[in-house]
């Protein structure tokens, strides 16, 4: 919704966090919501089972340990992602 991404865009991370985790946000959001900063809106991205598998894939490339790790765990997650994670 058009709430949503004006909340993703918010100053305060914890809005941000809470629009990663939200079942309902749209996955172009948590494709914008994928590039934060803040590790841990990027962990709750990956997390969220609305998320692109194109996201996925370029958070298969994050420094965070766990937020790779995850991602092979998400039901989105390509073949081509899951072999790249794989080396």
């Amino acid at each position: 919704s058009d709430a949503l991404a004006r909340l993703a865009e918010d100053r305060d991370v914890f809005v941000r966090l809470v629009v990663a985790r939200y079942s309902k946000t749209f996955p172009d959001t948590l494709a914008r919501l994928a590039n934060d900063e803040n590790v841990l809106v990027r962990r709750a991205v990956v997390q969220n089972l609305n998320v692109f598998s194109e996201t996925l894939e370029m958070l298969a490339e994050d420094r965070d340990a766990f937020v790779r790790r995850v991602v092979a765990q998400n039901s989105n997650v390509s073949s081509e992602t899951l072999e790249m994670l794989a080396k």
